[in-house]
Protein backbone atom coordinates (compact mmCIF):
# COMPACT_ATOMS: atom_id res chain seq x y z
CA UNK A 1 0.00 0.00 0.00
CA UNK A 2 2.76 2.38 0.88
CA UNK A 3 4.64 1.22 -2.24
CA UNK A 4 1.61 2.30 -4.40
CA UNK A 5 1.34 5.40 -2.98
CA UNK A 6 4.62 6.60 -3.50
CA UNK A 7 4.29 5.28 -6.77
CA UNK A 8 1.03 7.34 -7.05
CA UNK A 9 2.96 10.28 -5.44
CA UNK A 10 6.19 10.10 -7.68
CA UNK A 11 3.57 10.14 -10.80
CA UNK A 12 2.02 12.87 -9.71
CA UNK A 13 4.96 15.01 -9.00
CA UNK A 14 6.70 13.79 -12.56
CA UNK A 15 3.51 15.32 -14.14
CA UNK A 16 3.43 18.45 -11.97
CA UNK A 17 7.14 19.34 -13.10
CA UNK A 18 6.41 18.52 -16.85
CA UNK A 19 3.56 20.61 -16.63
CA UNK A 20 5.59 23.72 -15.27
CA UNK A 21 8.61 22.89 -17.70
CA UNK A 22 6.58 23.00 -20.20
CA UNK A 23 4.97 26.49 -19.29
CA UNK A 24 8.32 27.47 -19.06
CA UNK A 25 9.94 27.02 -21.98
CA UNK A 26 6.05 27.49 -23.95
CA UNK A 27 7.94 31.01 -25.92
CA UNK A 28 10.24 28.69 -27.11
CA UNK A 29 8.11 25.73 -28.29
CA UNK A 30 5.61 28.32 -30.03
CA UNK A 31 8.27 30.48 -31.50
CA UNK A 32 9.74 27.19 -33.07
CA UNK A 33 6.62 25.36 -34.04
CA UNK A 34 3.75 27.31 -33.95
CA UNK A 35 4.82 29.95 -35.80
CA UNK A 36 6.36 28.33 -38.70
CA UNK A 37 3.20 26.53 -38.87
CA UNK A 38 0.70 29.17 -38.97
CA UNK A 39 2.58 30.75 -41.18
CA UNK A 40 2.62 27.88 -43.63
CA UNK A 41 -0.90 27.91 -42.75
CA UNK A 42 -1.61 31.57 -43.96
CA UNK A 43 0.81 31.70 -46.42
CA UNK A 44 2.66 35.05 -45.09
CA UNK A 45 4.71 36.16 -42.13
CA UNK A 46 3.76 35.40 -38.42
CA UNK A 47 5.59 36.98 -35.80
CA UNK A 48 5.50 37.62 -31.90
CA UNK A 49 7.54 39.42 -30.32
CA UNK A 50 7.09 37.25 -26.94
CA UNK A 51 4.52 34.63 -25.88
CA UNK A 52 3.43 32.30 -23.11
CA UNK A 53 1.26 29.54 -22.45
CA UNK A 54 0.04 28.40 -18.45
CA UNK A 55 -1.31 25.00 -18.62
CA UNK A 56 -2.56 25.03 -15.62
CA UNK A 57 -5.15 27.67 -16.44
CA UNK A 58 -5.13 27.26 -20.31
CA UNK A 59 -4.20 31.27 -20.46
CA UNK A 60 -2.15 31.94 -23.80
CA UNK A 61 -0.44 35.58 -23.86
CA UNK A 62 1.32 36.97 -26.91
CA UNK A 63 2.84 40.34 -27.19
CA UNK A 64 4.05 42.20 -30.50
CA UNK A 65 1.66 39.63 -32.58
CA UNK A 66 1.66 40.85 -36.28
CA UNK A 67 0.31 38.75 -39.30
CA UNK A 68 1.12 40.16 -42.75
CA UNK A 69 -0.57 40.79 -45.78
CA UNK A 70 -0.13 38.27 -49.03
CA UNK A 71 1.89 40.14 -51.73
CA UNK A 72 -0.52 42.36 -53.97
CA UNK A 73 -1.31 44.90 -51.09
CA UNK A 74 0.91 48.08 -50.21
CA UNK A 75 -0.33 47.68 -46.48
CA UNK A 76 2.52 45.41 -44.51
CA UNK A 77 -0.25 44.05 -42.20
CA UNK A 78 -3.40 41.74 -42.00
CA UNK A 79 -3.10 42.05 -38.21
CA UNK A 80 -1.58 43.60 -35.76
CA UNK A 81 -2.06 43.49 -31.87
CA UNK A 82 0.22 44.92 -28.63
CA UNK A 83 -1.43 41.84 -26.69
CA UNK A 84 -3.62 39.22 -26.96
CA UNK A 85 -4.53 36.91 -24.53
CA UNK A 86 -6.89 34.01 -25.14
CA UNK A 87 -7.78 31.04 -22.77
CA UNK A 88 -7.89 27.60 -24.01
CA UNK A 89 -9.50 24.73 -22.66
CA UNK A 90 -6.96 22.42 -21.88
CA UNK A 91 -9.26 19.41 -22.11
CA UNK A 92 -10.43 20.30 -25.84
CA UNK A 93 -6.59 20.25 -26.62
CA UNK A 94 -6.58 16.16 -25.40
CA UNK A 95 -9.46 15.74 -27.82
CA UNK A 96 -7.28 17.73 -31.06
CA UNK A 97 -9.44 20.58 -30.75
CA UNK A 98 -8.88 24.51 -30.04
CA UNK A 99 -11.99 25.74 -27.62
CA UNK A 100 -11.49 29.46 -27.32
CA UNK A 101 -13.34 30.97 -23.95
CA UNK A 102 -12.55 34.09 -23.28
CA UNK A 103 -10.12 36.70 -24.84
CA UNK A 104 -8.65 39.80 -23.66
CA UNK A 105 -6.69 42.45 -26.69
CA UNK A 106 -4.82 45.22 -26.54
CA UNK A 107 -4.74 47.61 -29.32
CA UNK A 108 -5.82 44.82 -32.06
CA UNK A 109 -6.44 46.06 -35.54
CA UNK A 110 -7.72 43.97 -38.38
CA UNK A 111 -7.12 45.50 -41.64
CA UNK A 112 -9.19 44.86 -44.44
CA UNK A 113 -8.11 46.06 -47.90
CA UNK A 114 -9.50 46.10 -51.30
CA UNK A 115 -6.30 46.79 -53.98
CA UNK A 116 -6.22 48.92 -56.93
CA UNK A 117 -7.78 45.17 -58.77
CA UNK A 118 -10.80 44.60 -56.05
CA UNK A 119 -8.89 41.69 -54.65
CA UNK A 120 -9.51 42.00 -50.52
CA UNK A 121 -6.85 40.23 -48.57
CA UNK A 122 -9.43 38.94 -45.93
CA UNK A 123 -10.26 36.08 -49.33
CA UNK A 124 -6.87 35.03 -49.35
CA UNK A 125 -6.88 33.83 -46.10
CA UNK A 126 -10.23 32.55 -46.19
CA UNK A 127 -9.19 30.56 -49.63
CA UNK A 128 -6.00 29.50 -47.56
CA UNK A 129 -7.58 28.30 -44.74
CA UNK A 130 -10.11 26.19 -46.94
CA UNK A 131 -7.15 24.63 -49.36
CA UNK A 132 -5.24 23.36 -46.55
CA UNK A 133 -8.48 21.63 -45.08
CA UNK A 134 -9.36 19.99 -48.30
CA UNK A 135 -5.59 18.62 -48.89
CA UNK A 136 -4.65 15.22 -49.22
CA UNK A 137 -3.17 13.27 -46.33
CA UNK A 138 0.76 14.16 -46.23
CA UNK A 139 2.61 11.43 -47.22
CA UNK A 140 4.61 9.12 -44.23
CA UNK A 141 7.60 11.09 -43.21
CA UNK A 142 6.47 14.48 -44.04
CA UNK A 143 4.44 17.14 -42.76
CA UNK A 144 1.81 19.47 -43.49
CA UNK A 145 -0.05 22.35 -41.83
CA UNK A 146 -3.67 21.32 -40.94
CA UNK A 147 -6.69 23.54 -40.32
CA UNK A 148 -7.27 22.97 -37.07
CA UNK A 149 -10.94 22.39 -35.40
CA UNK A 150 -11.71 25.41 -33.38
CA UNK A 151 -14.81 26.72 -31.80
CA UNK A 152 -15.23 30.13 -29.83
CA UNK A 153 -17.44 29.87 -27.16
CA UNK A 154 -18.55 33.07 -25.09
CA UNK A 155 -15.77 35.33 -26.31
CA UNK A 156 -15.81 39.23 -25.65
CA UNK A 157 -13.57 41.29 -27.66
CA UNK A 158 -13.00 45.04 -28.53
CA UNK A 159 -11.33 45.45 -31.75
CA UNK A 160 -10.21 48.15 -34.70
CA UNK A 161 -11.37 47.16 -37.62
CA UNK A 162 -9.45 49.35 -40.84
CA UNK A 163 -11.08 49.62 -44.19
CA UNK A 164 -8.74 50.61 -47.02
CA UNK A 165 -10.46 50.55 -50.46
CA UNK A 166 -7.85 51.55 -53.34
CA UNK A 167 -10.30 51.03 -55.59
CA UNK A 168 -14.01 52.75 -54.35
CA UNK A 169 -12.86 56.39 -55.49
CA UNK A 170 -9.78 57.76 -57.18
CA UNK A 171 -8.82 58.99 -53.35
CA UNK A 172 -8.09 56.04 -51.43
CA UNK A 173 -11.03 55.57 -48.77
CA UNK A 174 -9.45 54.65 -45.09
CA UNK A 175 -12.05 54.49 -42.28
CA UNK A 176 -11.65 52.98 -39.17
CA UNK A 177 -14.08 51.30 -36.97
CA UNK A 178 -13.89 50.55 -33.02
CA UNK A 179 -16.29 47.47 -32.53
CA UNK A 180 -17.34 45.43 -29.59
CA UNK A 181 -17.64 41.86 -30.69
CA UNK A 182 -19.31 39.04 -29.03
CA UNK A 183 -19.11 35.53 -30.14
CA UNK A 184 -20.54 32.10 -29.30
CA UNK A 185 -20.64 28.71 -30.17
CA UNK A 186 -19.17 29.33 -33.84
CA UNK A 187 -17.16 26.53 -34.69
CA UNK A 188 -15.43 24.56 -38.02
CA UNK A 189 -16.44 21.05 -36.23
CA UNK A 190 -20.46 20.88 -35.28
CA UNK A 191 -23.32 19.41 -37.00
CA UNK A 192 -24.28 21.44 -39.93
CA UNK A 193 -27.21 22.66 -38.71
CA UNK A 194 -26.17 23.68 -35.60
CA UNK A 195 -25.43 27.19 -35.24
CA UNK A 196 -23.25 29.99 -33.44
CA UNK A 197 -24.32 33.75 -32.77
CA UNK A 198 -22.51 37.03 -32.76
CA UNK A 199 -23.26 40.59 -31.57
CA UNK A 200 -21.53 43.76 -33.49
CA UNK A 201 -22.19 47.11 -31.74
CA UNK A 202 -19.07 49.76 -32.73
CA UNK A 203 -18.82 53.40 -33.99
CA UNK A 204 -16.14 55.35 -36.15
CA UNK A 205 -13.11 55.70 -34.58
CA UNK A 206 -12.98 58.98 -32.46
CA UNK A 207 -16.63 59.67 -33.49
CA UNK A 208 -19.16 57.72 -31.70
CA UNK A 209 -22.35 59.20 -33.67
CA UNK A 210 -20.96 58.19 -37.31
CA UNK A 211 -21.28 54.70 -38.69
CA UNK A 212 -22.89 53.71 -34.94
CA UNK A 213 -23.85 50.05 -35.43
CA UNK A 214 -25.70 47.42 -33.61
CA UNK A 215 -25.62 44.16 -35.37
CA UNK A 216 -26.68 40.39 -34.70
CA UNK A 217 -26.65 37.07 -36.41
CA UNK A 218 -25.87 33.42 -36.32
CA UNK A 219 -23.27 31.47 -38.58
CA UNK A 220 -23.54 28.04 -39.07
CA UNK A 221 -21.04 25.53 -38.80
CA UNK A 222 -18.10 26.64 -40.89
CA UNK A 223 -17.07 23.55 -42.89
CA UNK A 224 -16.06 25.55 -45.44
CA UNK A 225 -14.94 29.55 -44.75
CA UNK A 226 -15.77 30.81 -48.25
CA UNK A 227 -18.73 29.38 -48.14
CA UNK A 228 -20.64 30.45 -45.19
CA UNK A 229 -24.28 30.21 -44.23
CA UNK A 230 -25.29 32.91 -41.70
CA UNK A 231 -27.90 35.54 -40.93
CA UNK A 232 -27.40 39.34 -40.36
CA UNK A 233 -29.76 41.92 -38.89
CA UNK A 234 -28.76 45.28 -37.40
CA UNK A 235 -29.04 48.98 -38.41
CA UNK A 236 -25.81 51.45 -39.17
CA UNK A 237 -26.73 55.14 -38.18
CA UNK A 238 -24.70 58.07 -38.84
CA UNK A 239 -25.93 61.49 -37.98
CA UNK A 240 -22.67 63.51 -38.82
CA UNK A 241 -21.86 62.61 -42.35
CA UNK A 242 -19.28 65.33 -42.77
CA UNK A 243 -16.45 62.37 -42.01
CA UNK A 244 -17.81 60.40 -44.72
CA UNK A 245 -17.11 62.76 -47.33
CA UNK A 246 -15.66 60.70 -49.65
CA UNK A 247 -18.44 58.16 -49.44
CA UNK A 248 -20.97 60.72 -50.23
CA UNK A 249 -19.39 61.79 -53.74
CA UNK A 250 -18.59 58.67 -54.76
CA UNK A 251 -22.65 57.91 -54.42
CA UNK A 252 -23.59 61.46 -55.64
CA UNK A 253 -25.51 62.27 -52.31
CA UNK A 254 -25.14 64.05 -49.41
CA UNK A 255 -27.10 63.29 -46.25
CA UNK A 256 -27.44 65.29 -43.06
CA UNK A 257 -28.47 61.54 -41.70
CA UNK A 258 -28.91 58.37 -43.26
CA UNK A 259 -29.75 54.66 -41.48
CA UNK A 260 -29.31 51.51 -43.02
CA UNK A 261 -30.82 48.68 -42.07
CA UNK A 262 -28.91 45.15 -42.93
CA UNK A 263 -31.48 42.31 -43.24
CA UNK A 264 -28.82 40.03 -45.41
CA UNK A 265 -28.36 36.25 -45.95
CA UNK A 266 -25.56 33.48 -47.34
CA UNK A 267 -26.67 30.32 -48.10
CA UNK A 268 -23.12 28.48 -48.74
CA UNK A 269 -21.80 31.24 -49.55
CA UNK A 270 -24.04 32.93 -52.06
CA UNK A 271 -25.61 36.17 -51.11
CA UNK A 272 -29.32 37.28 -51.12
CA UNK A 273 -30.69 40.24 -49.00
CA UNK A 274 -31.63 44.30 -49.31
CA UNK A 275 -30.18 47.20 -47.69
CA UNK A 276 -32.73 49.56 -46.98
CA UNK A 277 -31.02 53.24 -46.91
CA UNK A 278 -33.53 56.14 -45.40
CA UNK A 279 -31.33 59.48 -46.15
CA UNK A 280 -32.80 62.84 -44.19
CA UNK A 281 -32.47 66.02 -45.66
CA UNK A 282 -30.83 64.73 -49.12
CA UNK A 283 -28.54 67.08 -51.18
CA UNK A 284 -27.21 66.44 -54.86
CA UNK A 285 -23.69 66.51 -55.57
CA UNK A 286 -21.32 67.50 -58.65
CA UNK A 287 -23.12 67.33 -62.11
CA UNK A 288 -26.16 66.12 -60.60
CA UNK A 289 -26.67 69.24 -58.45
CA UNK A 290 -26.08 71.53 -61.50
CA UNK A 291 -28.77 69.49 -63.33
CA UNK A 292 -31.09 69.25 -60.88
CA UNK A 293 -30.99 72.90 -58.81
CA UNK A 294 -34.34 73.59 -59.65
CA UNK A 295 -35.87 70.34 -58.15
CA UNK A 296 -36.95 70.11 -54.34
CA UNK A 297 -36.30 66.95 -53.27
CA UNK A 298 -38.19 65.18 -50.61
CA UNK A 299 -36.84 65.76 -47.04
CA UNK A 300 -36.44 61.65 -46.81
CA UNK A 301 -35.25 59.19 -48.81
CA UNK A 302 -35.30 55.76 -48.99
CA UNK A 303 -33.24 53.45 -51.57
CA UNK A 304 -33.53 49.35 -51.27
CA UNK A 305 -29.64 48.30 -52.41
CA UNK A 306 -29.88 44.51 -53.25
CA UNK A 307 -27.03 42.05 -51.87
CA UNK A 308 -25.72 39.44 -53.86
CA UNK A 309 -23.19 37.56 -55.38
CA UNK A 310 -20.87 35.48 -53.25
CA UNK A 311 -18.99 36.15 -49.83
CA UNK A 312 -15.73 36.33 -51.51
CA UNK A 313 -17.10 38.51 -54.49
CA UNK A 314 -20.03 40.44 -53.37
CA UNK A 315 -21.98 42.98 -55.89
CA UNK A 316 -23.54 45.68 -54.14
CA UNK A 317 -24.83 48.67 -56.30
CA UNK A 318 -24.89 51.46 -53.79
CA UNK A 319 -24.42 54.11 -56.40
CA UNK A 320 -27.21 52.70 -59.19
CA UNK A 321 -30.05 52.00 -56.06
CA UNK A 322 -29.34 55.84 -55.05
CA UNK A 323 -29.66 56.88 -58.28
CA UNK A 324 -32.78 54.66 -59.33
CA UNK A 325 -34.47 56.40 -55.83
CA UNK A 326 -33.57 60.22 -56.58
CA UNK A 327 -34.65 59.56 -60.64
CA UNK A 328 -38.04 58.14 -59.08
CA UNK A 329 -38.49 60.86 -56.81
CA UNK A 330 -37.05 63.75 -59.29
CA UNK A 331 -39.09 62.81 -61.65
CA UNK A 332 -42.49 62.64 -59.23
CA UNK A 333 -41.75 66.19 -57.92
CA UNK A 334 -40.26 67.68 -60.89
CA UNK A 335 -43.39 68.57 -63.01
CA UNK A 336 -45.15 70.60 -60.59
CA UNK A 337 -41.89 72.28 -59.63
CA UNK A 338 -41.81 73.99 -63.37
CA UNK A 339 -45.02 74.59 -63.38
CA UNK A 340 -44.39 76.44 -60.57
CA UNK A 341 -41.52 78.96 -62.12
CA UNK A 342 -44.27 79.21 -65.27
CA UNK A 343 -42.38 76.65 -68.13
CA UNK A 344 -44.53 75.51 -70.41
CA UNK A 345 -45.97 71.91 -71.19
CA UNK A 346 -43.01 71.20 -74.11
CA UNK A 347 -40.09 72.89 -71.88
CA UNK A 348 -41.53 70.04 -68.98
CA UNK A 349 -41.25 67.46 -71.01
CA UNK A 350 -37.81 68.35 -72.18
CA UNK A 351 -36.63 69.33 -68.60
CA UNK A 352 -37.99 65.38 -67.94
CA UNK A 353 -35.67 64.08 -70.62
CA UNK A 354 -33.32 66.06 -69.52
CA UNK A 355 -33.00 65.02 -66.14
CA UNK A 356 -33.50 61.32 -67.28
CA UNK A 357 -30.54 61.20 -69.67
CA UNK A 358 -28.37 62.96 -66.88
CA UNK A 359 -28.83 59.84 -64.44
CA UNK A 360 -28.47 57.13 -67.36
CA UNK A 361 -25.30 59.09 -68.23
CA UNK A 362 -23.86 59.24 -64.69
CA UNK A 363 -25.46 55.85 -63.86
CA UNK A 364 -23.55 54.10 -66.68
CA UNK A 365 -20.40 55.90 -65.81
CA UNK A 366 -20.36 55.28 -62.23
CA UNK A 367 -21.11 51.42 -63.78
CA UNK A 368 -17.78 51.58 -65.91
CA UNK A 369 -15.69 52.79 -63.02
CA UNK A 370 -16.72 50.08 -61.05
CA UNK A 371 -16.25 47.19 -63.33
Amino acid sequence: MKRTTKITGSLVLTVFSLLVIISLSSGSIITKYLLPSAAELLGVQVALKSSSLNLFSGLFSAKGLTVSNPEGFKEPHFITADKASVRVSLLSLIRGRIVLSSASLDNFTVNVVRNENGSINANHFAARLQSEKTKAPAQPGTTAARTPAFKVSNMNATIRLRYIDHAFTTNTLDYSFLTSVKIDGISNFEAPEDYGTFTINGHLENNPQVLSSSITGRVATLSNPLEPTFEVNGQIKSIHVDALDDLAHKIGLYSKEFIIDTPVKSTNGRLRGDLKITFKEPMPLGTLAKKLKNTQLPPVITATVPVRGKVESPRIDWAGAVMQSLLDNALGNLEHTLKNIKIGPDDIEKQIDGVVDTFKGIFNKKKKQEK
